[in-house]
């Protein structure tokens, strides 16, 4: 769980107290797993934190946002491959963060390096991706809910299909 106390917390459900906490160092807007389940994003402030959930130890604070960042998803093999992809050929892992700046950023979670960027009329306030990853919806702090939809289905984009 995420809290405006600047803390995410991990709870072991057999004894309903907390495992594991860690100090975000702002109010958390939103937490996102990694597929391995050995990494979280947690958002806050104008930063992400890239934690390692064995350690419990910060492994990056990202900048890259002017104002709050108020969503972060995770997404998994989406995208070509990036050059430090270790697994092989398969597509790249992506973190999605969306702040009150109205920047929507992609980056690749290999070197968390911004891979994309869209610019909104608003302040961003939620953000979702289909599992299949074929619909991106936007919410926005001016009523905007923008819903944008893939070319391709992403099946066909890791089959070579283009994009």
């Amino acid at each position: 769980t995420g809290s405006y106390d600047h803390t995410v917390r991990v709870w072991d459900v057999r004894t309903a107290e907390p495992a594991m906490q860690i100090d975000h160092g702002a109010p958390v807007e939103d937490i996102a797993w990694f597929p391995s389940a050995g990494l979280l994003a947690t958002a806050g402030g104008p930063t992400v934190c890239i934690w390692d959930m064995l350690t419990g130890r910060r492994l990056r604070r990202l900048t890259n946002h002017q104002k709050t960042v108020m969503c972060v998803k995770v997404v998994a093999d989406i995208g070509p491959p990036s050059a430090e992809d270790d697994r092989g050929g398969g597509a790249a892992t992506r973190m999605f963060t969306g702040s009150l700046d109205g920047h929507l950023k992609v980056f690749d979670c290999n070197d968390f390096q911004v891979t994309h960027v869209s610019k909104y009329p608003g302040p961003i306030t939620a953000m979702g991706i289909a599992p299949d990853c074929s619909v991106l919806a936007v919410g926005t702090g001016n009523g905007l809910l923008s819903v944008r939809k893939r070319a391709k289905p992403r099946a066909q984009l890791l089959a070579g299909g283009g994009g």
